[in-house]
């Protein structure tokens, strides 16, 4: 048997791994759900399918997910008792806010945009 794919470089799905903590964003390019976790590779280069915050899981594009968390840091966080702090973006690209992330679960802890505790996805 062949070695299992594992993207370990990061070259294919737009440097999407397994494990991953992203933002998905729609074609509008505005997130539209936060802190999904990749869980599989899908049927091209262009897909994944991630499970929501909710348990659910979808097929998603590869290139519309923003990596929040990469899984090297989930697995081997160099300070677990600290949060990631995390930057996140404006649709123009400029920085929009702040996030402290739960190093081993990916969780949001906190947000400097107080609505997006208020989102549906939560």
């Amino acid at each position: 048997m062949g070695k299992v794919f594992d993207n370990k470089d990061r070259t294919r799905y737009y440097g999407l791994r397994i494990g991953d903590i992203v933002d998905l964003k729609g074609v509008d390019g505005k997130v539209a759900q936060a802190n999904a976790e990749v869980i599989k590779y899908g049927s091209d280069n262009n897909r994944v399918e991630v499970r929501l915050m909710s348990g659910n899981t979808c097929d998603w594009v590869a290139e519309w997910c923003d990596i929040v968390v990469r899984v090297e840091d989930r697995i081997k966080p160099q300070r677990t008792d600290k949060p990631i702090v995390s930057e996140a973006f404006a649709d123009n690209g400029e920085h929009s806010h702040w996030r402290l992330i739960e190093p081993e679960t990916g969780k949001l802890l906190w947000s400097g945009f107080p609505e997006e505790d208020k989102l549906p996805y939560k």
